[in-house]
């Protein structure tokens, strides 16, 4: 089969049409500024795959003839191994999610989440072709216009390229985080799902590590730990910047330690106001010994194509080398 043509728009355009040209896929239908960076390397026939961001730019979506979006896929998973893919159909005019189901004569709708290392790779790609600050992507969904301005700068000086994306994501993340502040947290389900958490007041921040306190809502029992939440209880959260891990110690009103909950998720990436991350379903719990839960979830991601082996064996691989920390 050929390679599909491919038509590109949004704020990945860059570092994916880097990555499919060098993969020979055809082009097709380039932005005005497309065409300026890549030169005379495109023709203006249909595309037969088009590939947009998603609203919340954490992303993308792909859309066309199920055989050439699924090989565009292919070369997505195969590039990004923590790229999260979520198949969509259109059901009675509402989008639903659904895997492994085609209508339309084969027309599929993917829905692709880019989480810290995705956009790492493709800050790297988008580096080959025009000068990209450090967590260019990243930084996008939050300032683009900012983003430009700065690397107008890099264009100029580019041995400042460590100094100046340090001062953009001080300016932008880095300067909100004062004791007291409220952050919140998006934990975000591997079938795209977005739960936010009870929001939290910072503690402190540092070695890009923010601890913050969160009352507990609600009343059950936590998850994995088998004790009841009480009245006054709260979770005292720690997030290291690009680290695999979210931890959550449990506290009774009476600062008796209840248990603790390591959550494993793809790298946690920071916002002004939020943490963000996508929740790989695998947790380790202590309570009296560590022992790793829901590992069910993670394989049926796995059955149903939302992530690759590569990404389970990660997961469990952090899974098990905190069970052997926590021992010791």
């Amino acid at each position: 089969m050929s390679k599909p043509k491919v038509m590109i728009r949004g704020i990945y355009a860059t570092a994916l049409t880097q990555l499919f040209l060098t993969n020979g896929f055809p082009v097709t239908n380039p932005s005005k500024e497309i065409l300026e960076r890549f030169g005379a390397k495109f023709d203006f026939s249909p595309p037969e795959v088009t590939i947009t961001d998603k609203e919340d730019l954490q992303g993308i979506y792909i859309k066309g003839e199920a055989e050439k979006a699924d090989v565009i896929i292919e070369l997505i998973k195969k590039v990004l191994p923590d790229a999260i893919v979520r198949e969509k159909i259109c059901l009675n005019n509402f989008l639903q999610t659904e895997r492994k189901i085609r209508l339309y004569g084969g027309y599929a709708f993917y829905e692709v989440e880019f989480p810290f290392n995705s956009k790492m790779i493709l800050d790297e790609l988008r580096s080959m072709v025009i000068p990209t600050i450090i967590e260019h992507h990243h930084l996008k969904t939050i300032a683009a216009d900012k983003v430009k301005e700065v690397e107008t700068l890099l264009s100029a000086y580019p041995e400042k390229k460590v100094e100046l994306s340090l001062k953009l994501k001080n300016e932008l993340i880095y300067n909100n985080y004062n004791v007291g502040r409220t952050i919140f947290v998006e934990h975000v389900k591997l079938d795209g799902k977005v739960i936010n958490l009870s929001e939290g007041k910072i503690l402190s921040f540092k070695d890009n590590t923010l601890v913050f306190k969160r009352l507990i809502k609600g009343k059950g029992v936590y998850d994995g730990i088998n004790e009841q939440k009480e009245e006054g209880d709260y979770v005292i959260t720690e997030a290291k910047e690009g680290s695999w891990i979210l931890k959550h110690s449990y506290f009774s009103r009476n600062e008796e330690l209840k248990g603790e909950l390591y959550n494993i998720n793809t790298p946690i990436e920071f916002y002004p106001d939020k943490i963000r991350y996508v929740d790989l379903e695998v947790d380790v719990v202590r309570k009296c010994l560590p022992k790793i839960i829901d590992l069910d979830k993670l394989n049926n991601a796995l059955e149903e194509g939302i992530i690759n082996e590569g990404l389970v064996k990660k997961a469990l691989k952090i899974a098990e080398e905190l069970i052997a920390n926590l021992k010791k």
